[in-house]
């Protein structure tokens, strides 16, 4: 029983884990959005002079 209760909590810490790797991948994808879309607009600019 101790040692399930164990496994039970190591794999809800695994999961909170997974979660907030999802998460900081989410955050890391907008953030190359937001750099895309950075340089895309200094090109068009560039372009526009």
């Amino acid at each position: 029983m101790n040692r399930r209760r164990m496994s039970l909590i190591q794999w809800q810490k695994m999961n909170r884990r997974r979660m907030s790797l999802i998460q900081w991948q989410k955050l890391n994808r907008r953030l190359m959005s937001l750099i895309l879309w950075q340089k895309m607009s200094r090109r068009l600019k560039s372009l526009m002079k």
